[in-house]
């Protein structure tokens, strides 16, 4: 059973650290080559500032 929830927690490991390079190369594109990339059609940079604003803001909300 240890060894199976280790296994499970090496592949959420590695699913998170793919998942952040991946935001961050997304974050790169729409640096360099505006909001419109071709090939990646999401606003990646307009997206996490809103999801920043809303954890700040319920962050101020709740008083944590």
């Amino acid at each position: 059973m240890l060894e199976k929830l280790q296994t499970a927690r090496t592949w959420v490991g590695e699913l998170t650290e793919m998942s952040l390079g991946l935001l961050a190369l997304a974050v790169v594109l729409q640096v360099l080559f505006g909001a419109t990339v071709p090939f990646f059609p999401v606003d990646v940079i307009g997206s996490v500032v809103e999801v920043t604003n809303q954890v700040l803001l319920a962050s101020l909300l709740c008083g944590c």
